[in-house]
């Protein structure tokens, strides 16, 4: 029969670092739902169906809003059930949606499949998977982090290019057919038996103590953690919050238009070859990845990673800049080489963040409604591109105006402090 306690026993380390596989794992599996994804699929909806792309667009940003929405009573849900059942739901939801797709034939069926594909991969196991590391790490926090966002930058760089095969090969019906049967052989077995929602389910304490000499030191730590980790509602009431809401949103809202009309963007730039494209959707992700591993060598030791976050934010609008201006290929890489050193240390600095700011112990609920920042974001982002491309016939109006979000925001989160919790909560 199986027993979690057991497991654990059998690892000859501490079990945590597992979770956190599991997890990078879930993370690196959003993949089929996230818009580098889907951007792929997009101008076969387009020309197949002659469908027009504000159609589309708009379609992809009403699922993704209302999928950002429900996030609100997600966290909580995985706050009380744990991070395991909502991977494993999220995960079967996300392999429907993708058989789902293999027999689109209406406007309907495509928004259908918007919404289950967003709810489950972009929203509900990116939000799972997030709350992993947090549980089971203190002290380590950051490293642990770092490690399950590197399946997010994986599949950043495999699926953009396994979409592109499997279409070319396949058809892009069948295309989305193979990456249900890939969710659901791969992920599902593994998350099944191998996730643990939190070390104390299995009598472990955060960070595995093996030191007995400063166990008492480090549990002193695990329990003002607790005890200052601030609610759901707290959270809303602080400054801190709103202002990393406003950063996620807009980082969303202007990522999400670019990456739904990656093709049609670089199209408009006189890129037209798909193979190049798809190559430089993958370079992104492989700098993001060294970038990230890098910043493992010093992530636990920074005491205000805002200071970061902000530096990112101003490279962020450097970027959209570059890529407004799009006019060869040279300018593509110089684009993907920012992108590439800002997207994942963007999402990267956001978790790092949040429990540093606001705890660990209801870490489900506030990431649900920075979901919704997320999700809100890749709502009205493809809308605006689209309208954009529509009344310009290009992107660079949109990008250079919207360029100037990020470099605010950046600027305005050198100034935020640590939220106190008061002292009638404690």
């Amino acid at each position: 029969m199986y027993s979690a306690k057991k497991l654990v026993k059998r690892i000859p380390f501490f079990y945590g670092w597992v979770a956190i596989a599991i997890a990078g794992l879930g993370y690196f599996f959003t993949g089929p739902g996230q818009t580098y994804s889907f951007s792929l699929f997009i101008d076969h909806f387009i020309e197949d169906f002659g469908w027009s792309r504000v159609l589309v667009n708009s379609l992809y940003s009403i699922a993704s809003l209302i999928s950002g929405l429900s996030m609100f009573l997600v966290g909580r849900y995985v706050d009380k059930k744990g991070a395991k059942r909502v991977m494993l739901i999220a995960a079967l939801l996300l392999a429907a949606s993708m058989f789902w797709f293999s027999f689109l034939s209406s406007t309907f069926m495509l928004f259908v499949g918007f919404l289950i594909g967003r709810f489950s991969g972009q929203s509900s196991l990116m939000l799972a998977t997030g709350t992993v590391a947090p549980r089971w790490f203190v002290k380590k926090r950051g490293l642990a982090i770092m490690l399950v966002s590197l399946g997010g930058t994986a599949g950043n760089m495999v699926f953009p290019k396994l979409n592109a095969y499997l279409i070319e090969t396949l058809g892009w019906q069948t295309a989305f057919g193979a990456l249900g049967i890939f969710v659901l052989v791969v992920f599902v077995p593994l998350c099944a038996i191998f996730m643990i929602n939190k070390p104390e389910d299995v009598g472990e304490h955060p960070d595995g103590i093996a030191d007995v000499d400063h166990e008492e030191e480090h549990l002193e730590e695990v329990e003002k953690d607790h005890a200052t980790s601030l609610t759901q509602g707290e959270t809303l009431r602080t400054v801190v919050f709103w202002l990393m809401f406003v950063s996620a949103t807009q980082y969303s809202m202007i990522g999400t238009g670019i990456g739904l009309n990656y093709v049609s963007i670089f199209n408009a730039g006189g890129i037209a070859d798909l193979n190049f494209i798809t190559t430089m959707m993958s370079l992104a992700p492989l700098i993001g990845l060294a970038a990230m591993l890098t910043s493992g060598l010093y992530i636990n030791k920074l005491k205000k990673p805002q200071i970061l976050l902000a530096v990112i934010s101003v490279m962020i609008a450097i970027s959209f800049v570059v890529l407004a201006n799009l006019s060869s290929r040279a300018g593509a890489i110089v684009y993907m080489i920012l992108n590439g050193l800002t997207m994942s240390m963007f999402f990267l600095m956001h978790d790092v963040i949040k429990p540093y700011m606001f705890g660990r112990r209801f870490i489900g609920s506030v990431s649900g409604v920075f979901l919704v920042a997320w999700s809100g974001g890749s709502a009205l982002g493809p809308v605006l591109f689209g309208l954009a491309f529509e009344m310009f016939g290009g992107y660079k109006e949109i990008l250079m105006v919207l360029a100037l979000l990020p470099f605010v925001t950046g600027v305005l989160l050198l100034f935020i402090k640590r939220p106190k919790k008061r002292r009638g909560n404690l």
